[in-house]
């Protein structure tokens, strides 16, 4: 009897491949792990794509000056953004805490490549960032002490307005908002982060916001992320269901025999050996994308 393959367990190991060929020494405890690993990561770690460059009013001061423009002609070509990031970007189980709760990543400023980390020269400022697929946006330069800055959000609302839209928190038929109280410090927010708490934002010009970072979850994970994993098995569970069913009914009509082994194959695989028992092949790629990091 012909056994199918776990199309779960099929993309965990691809997720897995995908992240030891990007370097990361990594062995999930179950497939579950193996996916939002993969997937966290990406959220994290910006890919190589030419993007358009916004700018905000801000100073740059003469000491990163040539930094500044060295990442940001980077970002116009399409250049690795990955040694620019953060020191930990490497460490699968750290997570930004920023990125989760603002959505705002953060870039060194040096100009010399670290041969020993394959990092750039850390700074002590760093440059704040809203990265989509095809923009990025400069917020300013902001040290250490201000992952947990709402003003950083402030500088965004005021350049960018459309930006924060999607996450603005108002009234409606069934809620009055009456506003937020009271107000908090850099140090409150960042203690209530840590604590895994999700807090509306209430911006200079009165705006609420409500986790435009995606969310924090109990243990600091990104909730954006654990959205797209639990997403992502239930529709493999979905398309599991529907594999088995219409394979038994091949087998049954004879269109496959009984003992013809199945696979599971990915598009940008090299081509298999043809064998004296061919296998019927399952290209999964059609339905979920695992790209190179």
């Amino acid at each position: 009897m012909t056994v199918l393959p776990d199309l779960t367990n099929a993309v965990a190991e691809r997720c897995i491949e995908r992240l030891k060929e990007a370097g990361y020494s990594f062995e999930p405890t179950n497939d579950e792990d193996a996916i939002y690993t993969y997937f966290s990561v990406m959220h994290r770690r910006v890919k190589s794509q030419p993007r358009t460059v916004h700018k905000a009013d801000y100073f740059v001061p003469a000491h990163l000056v040539a930094g500044e423009q060295q990442l940001l002609e980077k970002v116009a070509a399409g250049g690795n953004l990955w040694p620019h990031q953060s020191r930990k970007i490497g460490n699968l189980s750290v997570q930004d805490a920023m990125l989760n709760d603002f959505g705002v990543q953060h870039f060194h400023l040096g100009t010399t490549l670290k041969a020993a980390t394959n990092l750039i020269e850390g700074t002590k400022e760093l440059l704040f960032a809203g990265v989509g697929d095809q923009d990025f946006y400069a917020i300013g330069i902001y040290d250490h002490c201000n992952w947990a800055n709402e003003a950083v959000l402030d500088v965004v609302n005021k350049t960018w307005p459309c930006l924060m839209k999607p996450y603005e928190l108002n009234s409606g038929p069934e809620m009055q908002l009456i506003g937020l109280f009271p107000d908090r410090t850099i140090e409150d927010t960042a203690k209530l982060r840590a604590a895994g708490f999700n807090v509306p934002v209430r911006l200079a010009d009165g705006t609420i916001l409500i986790m435009p970072g995606g969310g924090i979850a109990c243990d600091n994970s990104s909730v954006a992320v654990r959205r797209e994993t639990d997403q992502l098995i239930i529709d493999l569970k979905k398309l599991q269901r529907e594999f088995a069913s219409q394979f038994a009914q091949d087998r049954k009509s004879g269109v496959i025999p009984a003992d013809r082994p199945v696979r599971i194959v990915w598009r940008d695989d090299p081509p298999s050996t043809p064998s004296l028992s061919p296998s019927i092949e399952f290209d999964i790629s059609e339905h979920v994308g695992i790209p190179r990091l």
